[in-house]
């Protein structure tokens, strides 16, 4: 049923778009909104996220005329104040998947969970109190394929976050084609159909490390000017020394090959190609486990280039990525000619002070 409560004029609604999610932003009327999503968007779900508690703590918490206008971004910073005053309400933690919408009509606050998060939420929940007895027949697959990956995740928070990262990357192919798709944008999408946009990567990576114990966010923002998710994970020791990394496993994902670039990377490395509101989410800026710098995949000398190329070259693969801490020259190269009998293609980028160096062969 509809939670409504007596309260300002606020809009903050969230709407699906090409890849990801839109952040709240003022509109050009300075009502803070968005047009209004369609009815299907609309239903209203009362059952798994105390929205009224929400609610409640939000009036609670802002002292407001009926003229007073507030923007976007305190609402969502009072709300985060909220999860971290209610840790157990983590199905929500790091995305922007309540619709909170003003109808000037009686001046009431409604508060609705988009459908695409109803699925991601509930089975988080469901893994959270081991009863399923809530899901539905398609929540229930997500739920025990989300369970049987998990099994296979284990050990530091770089190894599980590797193995979720490596499993999606693996079974989902992007879906060019998603205005077709029902599910191109939830996490039925991406772990049973194994098709889906930048939004299923995210809800998918955000459940998959939940359920295995790892903290981490949902981002949304920009990327190449599109709308676009990835994710933010935390490998601080405590939640006073947090260490947070951005991953982006749809960029990572390239179809014919699989990337490292945005495994664990810090906001001025994915700045460069991203964007996003800074005050929604924690600063990135740990170096320790970027992934080329973790595994040691760093050439300091055109000698050590080739001893690594030549460890890489034993998997088998045609595309490789090497961090150089110096500039490699196509001499450098030259080594590659052992390798491979026609033509290679490499390229070389910026890469937060040194240089990553890509083979394509």
């Amino acid at each position: 049923m509809k939670k409504l409560i007596q309260f300002a004029i606020i809009s903050v609604i969230l709407l699906q778009t090409g890849c990801g999610l839109l952040y709240p932003t003022r509109s050009s009327d300075d009502s803070f909104g968005f047009p209004a999503t369609d009815s299907s968007a609309g239903d209203i779900i009362d059952s798994y996220v105390e929205l009224d508690k929400i609610i409640a703590f939000m009036s609670d918490n802002f002292i407001m005329s009926q003229n007073t206008r507030i923007s976007s971004m305190e609402i969502w910073k009072n709300l985060d104040e909220y999860y971290d005053k209610n840790p157990g309400i983590l199905a929500l933690r790091g995305i922007r998947g309540v619709e909170i919408s003003y109808r000037n009509s009686g001046g009431v606050l409604d508060a609705n969970i988009l459908p695409d998060y109803e699925m991601f939420m509930k089975v988080i929940i469901a893994h959270e109190t081991n009863d399923t007895t809530e899901l539905t027949s398609e929540e229930m697959q997500v739920y025990n394929k989300a369970k049987q990956i998990i099994q296979s995740v284990s050990g530091t928070v770089f190894d599980k976050v590797y193995s979720i990262h490596t499993y999606l990357a693996d079974n989902i192919v992007y879906d060019h084609n998603h205005e077709y798709n029902k599910n191109a944008f939830n996490v039925y999408g991406a772990l049973i159909d194994g098709v889906t946009v930048c939004q299923g990567y995210a809800h998918a990576f955000q459940m998959l490390a939940h359920m295995a114990g790892v903290e981490s966010l949902i981002v949304t923002g920009v990327a190449d000017g599109d709308n676009h998710a990835w994710n933010l994970v935390n490998y601080g020791k405590s939640k006073r020394t947090p260490e947070w990394y951005h991953i982006d496993v749809t960029w990572n994902d390239q179809d014919e090959v699989s990337s490292r670039r945005y495994f664990n990377i810090s906001d001025s490395i994915l700045s460069v190609s991203h964007a996003w509101n800074p005050e929604f989410y924690p600063n990135a800026d740990g170096v320790k486990y970027n992934y080329f710098r973790y595994k040691g995949i760093i050439a300091a000398s055109p000698a050590n280039l080739e001893s690594i190329f030549a460890s890489l070259y034993q998997t088998g693969e045609n595309y490789y990525e090497v961090l150089c801490a110096f500039s490699p020259t196509a001499d450098d190269l030259a080594f590659l000619d052992r390798y491979v009998a026609g033509s290679f293609m490499y390229s070389i980028e910026d890469y937060d002070g040194d240089l990553l160096l890509t083979i394509m062969l």
